[in-house]
């Protein structure tokens, strides 16, 4: 009786594939550009027929936006739309190469794909960290793995700084009374509440908003 793996074909060596990201860190709503690139061309006399692989992310943290076969592997259909496989969170992006007829061909150096990835907008914690995971295959004929890829990439989401805000000083002053605000300074779009308490024998006479660059921008309610 024949061992199960009398017909396995042998791995090739010396063939890599990377896989990269041309940020580490981006905010989120940003996004991050990761590319699969292989060495050194694997040649016509290695057998080898197909490339597919599959790259795994979390869709909770980033979207796939677009993908883009590499120059020398446009003819090839490519897929790349999320599938969460009943998990939630459980992304991936596929990917086949496949030669006419079976036969064996060479593949080229160089890049297979480049898939962006867009962060979600609507994080919650201070960052977060998403793993890809690629796993590739180069089959021959029989669909027997040739040479076998894992490589992976993190990328770290940020939650946007908030923008700071200015707050303008609020001075008051009044003759024959007593004036009071609600709030020593207060940032554009706030309600300011003044209160002005005449003297005896005094009745108010108004409001007058001194010394600033944005009068127009400055309403006042009476009541």
């Amino acid at each position: 009786m024949l061992p199960v793996n009398a017909f396995a074909a042998e791995l090739l060596t010396g063939y890599n594939f990377s896989l990269n990201a041309d940020k580490d860190v981006i905010q989120a709503g940003e996004s991050v550009t990761l590319t699969v690139e292989l060495d050194n061309t694997i040649p016509v006399e290695a057998g080898a027929t197909m490339i597919q692989f599959e790259l795994w992310y979390d869709s909770t943290v980033v979207k796939e936006t677009s993908m883009t076969n590499g120059p020398d592997y446009t003819h090839v259909p490519t897929g790349g739309a999320e599938n969460d496989f009943g998990e939630i969170g459980k992304g991936v992006t596929t990917f086949g190469w496949c030669a006419d007829d079976n036969e064996p061909v060479a593949f080229p150096a160089g890049t297979l794909a480049t898939i962006v990835y867009t962060a979600v907008e609507d994080i919650e914690a201070e960052s977060l960290e998403t793993t890809f995971a690629l796993e590739l295959y180069v089959c021959d004929y029989i669909s027997e793995d040739l040479v076998v890829a894992t490589p992976e990439v993190t990328v770290t989401v940020e939650k946007p700084a908030e923008e700071p805000v200015t707050k303008y000083g609020i001075d008051v002053s009044g003759s024959n009374g007593t004036v009071e605000a609600d709030k020593a300074e207060a940032a554009a779009g706030e309600t300011v509440t003044l209160t002005a308490t005449p003297n005896d024998g005094y009745e108010f006479g108004s409001f007058q908003v001194l010394e600033t660059e944005n009068y127009d921008e400055v309403s006042i309610e009476f009541t």
